[in-house]
């Protein structure tokens, strides 16, 4: 008795959607996560780059306080010209 090739097509294709979908499921709720812990330090007034301001992406807005510092120096570098 042989076995139905349509079938075993079928099952095989099933499972590889199955893990498809898992797969990509298990990438959006880690990116949700990632995305969920970003916002929490901001909100916490963690750091979020590892101390680096320079390139930091809310550089502008950041209220910590050695991006304060940071802003202070560079306006202070900005409005004193070096001869």
């Amino acid at each position: 008795m042989q076995k139905n090739p349509q079938k075993i097509h079928n099952r095989r294709h099933m499972f590889t959607a199955a893990l498809r979908y898992a797969g990509a499921g298990l990438l959006a709720v880690g990116g949700a996560a990632a995305v969920a812990k970003r916002k929490r330090l901001l909100y916490d007034g963690k750091c979020i780059n590892r101390n680096i301001c320079r390139d930091c992406p809310i550089f502008a807005r950041c209220g910590l306080p050695l991006a304060l510092s940071s802003r202070q120096a560079q306006s202070r570098k900005n409005n004193d010209p070096q001869e």
